[in-house]
């Protein structure tokens, strides 16, 4: 399930987790840059506060519609169950000072682009964290998806 009015082709960082009978489950990021400029960008590095951290995109889509990654495809993006190095940076990213991603096509191994992760977004993924562990959440997966985003 997605929360009403959250696009799937927009440009983003958030959390989101599954909510069944109070309890939450299935803690996950996703990481999507779907701008034309950034057609190309398959990696994320980025930069929280002088520490790095990259993500490899891990699903896209082409002109078939498929969602996995395959030759030919159109845009990419990140979107995979999170583990504990994945719940250190989002608190990092949470409380940092400055933040920025910069997406680079590793075909050219060029950056495409660097863009300034805004406080509403550190906000949001803090607020959707601690929501998450508040449910008796843990980061063991499991399988209706809750997220906190703002545009």
């Amino acid at each position: 399930m997605q929360a009403k009015g959250i696009s799937n082709n927009s440009n983003a960082i958030y959390c989101y987790f599954r909510l069944k009978e109070k309890k939450a489950s299935g803690l996950r990021m996703r990481i999507q840059y779907w701008d034309s400029d950034y057609a190309d960008a398959d990696q994320y590095t980025f930069n929280v506060d002088g520490k790095k951290y990259t993500y490899i995109a891990n699903r896209n889509r082409n002109t078939l519609g498929d969602a996995r990654i395959v030759e030919g495809s159109t845009f990419y993006w990140y979107d995979d169950a999170l583990n504990k190095k994945d719940q250190v940076f989002l608190e990092a990213l949470g409380k940092s000072e400055k933040a920025s991603v910069s997406l680079i096509d590793r075909a050219t191994n060029k950056s495409v682009a660097t863009i300034t992760i805004s406080g509403q977004v550190k906000k949001n993924i803090t607020r959707t964290l601690e929501y998450y562990f508040a449910l008796d959440g843990s980061l063991i997966p499991r399988q209706g998806m809750v997220n906190i985003r703002d545009y």
